[in-house]
């Protein structure tokens, strides 16, 4: 028998370990299994930590870490990690138990990044690795959450996002996620710069600039959950938004024999200058419902409830 969706949300949000077992098992469904969790985490995800400690000085003596470059010691921690990339400014810090100066000069930015189900378990035991490597800062400190989103790169996209991102309604959802925390640097708003709530950057990513710093696998795994699901939600706003922008122009004029219509369409369209009225419409009402098709076929393919039972996905586009 199948594990319920509700089963297979509950281990991704508090123990991934248990999908090793999972994608073993003869009775689960693997593109189902695969399906419903890359659901939950369909991006890549980034998460800059600023924070007290080093993670290269528990791995490598002091000898070790001055004889490679920082960025050869970055790509050794990685490939012992197993995620997509680990970087930090400073591979020796303080240990924990030393006292600290509350001093963003002292502060190090360790960065991490993963993608898909399968980095989940390397990502789950990189958090519990910064956990005993890292320590909190008693006043500065925080976590950027990156959310990769390649349309904000399509012409309008990125001027799209940042008003998406910047609606009330929208930005009232961000400091519930974070549970009402807003920091003490960052603006409420959206912006393609630094210094707010939300970033929309070249990399390109939406940037949550608000989470404050915390070693919790659950509650970081939260975060990244939901605020995957707002760059999902602003993309297919986006996506719908630039499929009915593709609709035909058309310019009425009226003449002594009537009514006629220019139309600018492609060419396989249908339609040109010459075609009667009535046909014109009936394409127009074929164009619509092609549109409207679409616009389920995004719904369905990229927001798909995961409470709901009837999880349906199209192995095709509908028309």
């Amino acid at each position: 028998m199948s594990t319920s969706i509700a089963e297979i949300n509950r281990i991704v949000r508090t123990d991934p370990k248990q999908l090793k077992f999972l994608f073993k098992s003869p009775t689960e469904d693997k593109r189902r299994l695969t399906r419903l969790i890359s659901h939950l985490v369909p991006y890549r995800v980034g998460l800059e930590f600023e924070t007290f400690g080093a993670v290269g000085q528990n791995y490598y003596t002091a000898k070790e870490l001055k004889a490679h470059k920082s960025a050869e010691i970055d790509k050794m921690l990685c490939s012992r990690l197993k995620i997509v990339d680990f970087r930090e400014d400073e591979h020796i810090d303080p240990p924990i138990g030393t006292p600290y100066k509350e001093d963003d000069r002292d502060m190090n930015e360790v960065r991490v990044s993963f993608s898909g189900y399968k980095q989940l378990i390397p990502f789950w035991n990189t958090i519990q690795i910064l956990k005993k490597c890292l320590v909190i800062p008693k006043v500065n400190g925080g976590i950027h959450i990156h959310i990769d989103a390649p349309f904000v790169r399509e012409h309008g996209g990125k001027k799209y996002a940042v008003e998406w991102f910047d609606q009330d309604c929208i930005l009232n959802e961000i400091l519930q996620i974070f549970e009402g925390y807003k920091g003490t640097y960052n603006q409420r708003h959206a912006s393609t710069s630094k210094a707010n709530w939300v970033r929309v950057s070249d990399y390109p990513t939406i940037e949550f600039r608000i989470a404050r710093l915390t070693y919790d696998y659950k509650t970081i795994i939260r975060w990244v959950i939901a605020c995957s699901d707002l760059v999902r939600r602003c993309k297919v706003d986006y996506l719908s938004k630039k499929v009915i922008r593709q609709l035909p122009r058309i310019e009425k004029s009226v003449t002594s024999n009537g009514s006629t219509f220019r139309v600018e369409l492609d060419p396989d369209s249908g339609i040109s200058e010459g075609t009667s009225r009535s046909r014109t419409v009936d394409r127009l009402n074929d164009l619509q419902d092609q549109i409207d098709q679409l616009h389920e076929y995004i719904i369905y393919r990229m927001h798909d409830d995961l409470t709901s039972s009837n999880y349906t996905t199209y192995n095709r586009m509908p028309f």
